[in-house]
Parts: structure tokens; C-alpha cells; sequence
């Protein structure tokens, strides 16, 4: 059981229990204890449950990270409840818990909010939402994200998380939704979302092309018939922007390697492998490993000196 999971069953309101025994003695973890500590969907969908029918604030932020991304169907169902729940901060945490869950009915319960006012309404939200959509990579967002995207407001932080979201979308309905977004602004000198239209246009076609509206608009005129795209993403232009691009959709379990490589000097995500992420993944659940087996160590050298110690040099209970 995670940290997450020990400190919401501390906070849960009391509930009818069988006493435990009166001892001074510390239970030691037993193997039964351990297998029960992968949180199960039964088991996430009941923290759910209880979190929403205490009203607790506290408990539900923690039921949702905690339980929220177990990828289950039923998981999705219960955490979707929370998606109109009358607190700002309950409806963005459950939407940033969506955009990672991997079971595919994440996806349908985003794609079903489109017309949430609680959320598109919250600048804060809606710019978490449409990161989401483009989390999934699925083209059935692009709708949705390209709906009067022509719309724009310099600065507008919803607007930019619709066209990276775009680049997320390898389809090339994606780089239409882009260029209608980018010829509409063509009477301006410079359209306001100019950069993020630049990084997800090229992040889609790998295409050379100078930061400019002008320029893009040609090659777009030059290359619209016959356009296909490859099922790898391209890579940005700078190393800065492959590894802004990198972070942007990184889960937060890879952005918590990302953070610690970095306290350890080392930046260069935007130049990483899939193979090198994957080793640093590996090298992460290593020393968590270490970590487990030097706590169980310590679990078993303090039961035995419970039992033997100095004065039971046999270990055997006698002295």
C-alpha cells in the first residue's frame, strides 16, 4: 500500500472494526501484508466510494491520486463522478487523473465532457482537459480540440494547450486543423500562437520550416495533396524544445526521473532514447527494490531481537 493509501485510511472517518489486541509490541509486516499492498481496482474503487461519501476534501484529493490511475473500467466510472463535483480543485485533479489513467474508457469519459461548463469555463481546467485529450493521442479528439481554434487571444493558455495538443494527434487532420488556425491569422503580422502552431507542425511533419507564417503557409500550399505522416514523432529544432516537448507529455512518474537527473546535473531529455528513458525506468524501480529489501531486513532483525538477541544467542527462544 502506497503512502497515498496508508495516510487516507488514517484520515478515514472511524468505522465499525474488530478491536485489534492490546499489545506494546509493533506488528511486523507479514508476507500477507505485502501482497496485499498492489492496490486491486476492487480495492481503488472502494477508496473512491468512501473518500466521496465522507466530503472531506482531504480524502478525496487522496483517493483520486491514489486510486484514480488504477486502469480499470469500474476505476474510471467511480473517478468520473468527481468531474462535477462543486470544488474547482476536485474537478482539475480528477482531470489531470484522467489524462494518465491508461484504461481506454479514460478516454470516452474526456471525450464526453466537451460541453462540461464546470470545466471549459475554468481557465485552469480546461487548459488540463485539453492537454489530456492530447495525452490519449486518439484522433477522435481532434474535434474537440480543433473547434473555433481560429478564435485566439494572444497569451491565451487554453488556446495553447489545444494546438500542442494537436501536435500530440499524428493525423493529418491534425496539421489541417493547424493550418486553417494559421491562415485564418494570415492578415496579422505575426499570428499570436505562432511558436506552439511552429513546434506541433513540426513535431507532425518533420518539416524544415522557419517560425514564420509566411513560410508555412507556402509549404503548406506545396505539400497539402498526398500528405501522409510518419507514426514516429518528429524532433523539434532545438534540444531546449525537444526536451520542453519531452516534459510536456511525460507521465508524472517520468517526470520524477526527469526532475531527479537533472538535480544530478544531467538535462539532456531532449536528445534521449526510448531505450535510455526505459533504462532510467529500470534503474528507478531498482533502488525502489533496494529500498524494499533493506526494509524488510530491518522489519526481520527487529522481530528477532524481540524474540532472542543477547540473551538468546540460539535464536530459539531460550536463554
Amino acid at each position: 500500500m502506497s503512502l497515498l493509501s496508508t495516510l487516507f485510511l488514517s484520515l478515514l472517518p472511524a468505522l465499525p472494526q474488530d478491536p485489534a489486541p492490546e499489545t506494546d509490541e509493533p506488528t511486523p509486516p507479514s508476507e500477507e501484508v505485502q501482497e496485499e499492498e498492489e492496490l486491486t481496482p476492487e480495492r481503488a474503487v472502494e477508496l473512491l466510494e468512501a473518500a466521496d461519501k465522507s466530503g472531506e476534501l482531504d480524502l478525496i484529493f487522496i483517493a483520486i491520486e491514489d486510486a484514480g490511475r488504477v486502469a480499470d473500467k469500474k476505476v474510471v466510472k467511480e473517478l468520473s463522478g468527481f468531474l462535477k463535483h462543486k470544488d474547482a480543485e476536485v474537478r482539475y485533479l480528477t482531470v489531470q487523473t484522467l489524462r494518465y489513467n491508461q484504461d481506454e474508457e479514460a478516454l470516452k469519459v474526456l471525450l464526453k465532457q466537451k460541453s462540461n461548463k464546470k470545466i471549459l469555463e475554468d481557465e485552469r481546467c480546461a487548459e488540463e482537459y485539453y492537454y489530456a485529450l492530447g495525452q490519449k493521442g486518439d484522433k477522435r479528439a481532434i474535434k474537440i480540440l480543433s473547434d473555433d481554434l481560429n478564435k485566439t487571444n494572444r497569451g491565451d493558455k487554453v488556446t495553447r494547450a489545444r494546438i500542442l495538443a494537436l501536435g500530440r494527434i499524428r493525423e493529418v487532420e491534425s496539421v489541417e486543423a493547424l493550418m486553417d488556425c494559421l491562415v485564418s491569422g494570415a492578415a496579422r503580422r505575426r499570428h499570436p500562437q505562432m511558436t506552439e502552431i511552429h513546434t506541433s507542425l513540426v513535431v507532425l511533419t518533420g518539416a524544415s520550416v522557419r517560425p514564420n507564417q509566411d513560410d508555412w503557409i507556402a509549404w503548406w500550399n506545396d505539400n497539402k495533396r498526398g500528405l501522409e505522416l510518419t507514426k514516429q514523432e518528429q524532433e523539434l529544432d532545438t534540444k531546449k524544445g525537444r526536451s520542453a516537448w519531452m516534459e510536456l507529455w511525460a507521465t508524472p512518474e517520468d517526470k520524477e526521473l526527469m526532475e531527479l537527473a537533472r538535480k544530478q546535473g544531467k538535462d539532456g531529455f531532449g536528445d534521449a532514447t526510448p531505450e535510455e528513458l526505459e533504462e532510467l525506468r529500470k534503474k528507478a524501480e531498482e533502488r525502489k527494490k533496494r529500498a524494499e529489501e533493506k526494509r524488510k531486513e530491518e522489519a526481520e532483525k527487529k522481530e528477532s531481537g524481540d524474540g532472542g538477541g543477547k540473551d538468546d544467542p540460539d535464536g530459539d527462544g531460550t536463554r
